[in-house]
């Protein structure tokens, strides 16, 4: 699998031996962050820029590094 648009499911707890729930963050010239699955390597991103609740999440192989696949964070309390 390539990871071309495969959708990206929400799991209560990761198993630490599946590289495929495992994430690498690098740093952005924007002061955000990629995301990109440890097995394929494969970038998170939101479908059609998409900002509605509900939007898809998934893993693209391409890295367009457009704002989709960029992501900050921040503590909520």
């Amino acid at each position: 699998n390539n990871g071309t648009g495969q959708t990206c499911h929400l799991w209560d707890c990761a198993d630490p031996n599946n590289r495929n729930q495992q994430w690498r963050l690098e740093p952005t010239d924007s002061d955000h962050f990629m995301m990109f699955k440890m097995m394929d390597n494969s970038a998170f991103d939101v479908a059609g820029f998409r900002t509605d609740n509900g939007a898809t999440m998934h893993c693209w192989a391409d890295h367009t590094r457009a704002p989709n696949q960029q992501w900050s964070f921040r503590r909520c309390y």
